[in-house]
């Protein structure tokens, strides 16, 4: 005699067995993972970024400093060779510094040819009669009024201890000057500081 089947009972065998079987797909399948994206931000150039380095041998501007002084006053004179103590007319004035430059030729032997100097004179020594004894002939000079005289030659800097009218001669024996030719040009600066060079 053949048993009769509880429909009930094989439905829920049936169920039964789909649960375990998803479950089972389930667990063997991988998880799907969310795709991963890797992307590269690119950072734009400002004015705050790093300067490039300056290429070696390249020359850079750099501001210009102070321009060079200039004299206060500037005077050109010509001192001829035969006027013993030659005025100037450049009155200086104490606490000023005065620089001199004289070019030129001066012939003080009377003779065309002979005793040709220049400001800076001859390395000789003048006697006692000459204007300023010890000085070379030939040599420029120079005094104030009541001083005594100086040598000046080709280039001259001092300070103004006193005001004074400025006087120039080229240096000769006193009683000789009425044959001597030729003379200095003589340019006198006036600088409020000491000048360079």
């Amino acid at each position: 005699m053949s048993k009769k089947r509880n429909p009930a009972k094989i439905f829920l065998v049936c169920v039964a067995w789909v649960i375990f079987s998803c479950n089972a797909w389930t667990g063997l399948a991988p998880s799907p993972q969310p795709a991963s994206h890797t992307s590269e931000i690119l950072t734009p150039e400002s004015e705050t970024d790093t300067p490039a380095a300056i290429p070696a041998g390249t020359k850079t501007l750099q501001p210009s400093g102070t321009p060079p002084p200039t004299p206060v006053a500037e005077y050109e004179v010509e001192v001829p060779a035969d006027v013993v103590w030659f005025n100037t007319k450049v009155a200086l004035t104490a606490g000023r510094y005065v620089e001199i430059r004289a070019s030129g030729k001066s012939n003080i032997s009377g003779v065309p040819g002979n005793s040709v100097w220049e400001p800076d004179g001859d390395r000789g020594y003048c006697p006692l009669d000459c204007l300023m004894p010890g000085a070379g002939y030939g040599t420029l000079i120079g005094k104030f009024p009541g001083g005594l005289p100086f040598k000046v030659g080709s280039r001259f800097k001092m300070e103004m201890e006193a005001d004074g009218v400025l006087l120039l001669a080229i240096n000769d024996n006193e009683p000789y000057y009425f044959d001597n030719t030729g003379s200095y040009t003589v340019v006198i600066q006036v600088w409020e500081d000491p000048p360079h060079g």
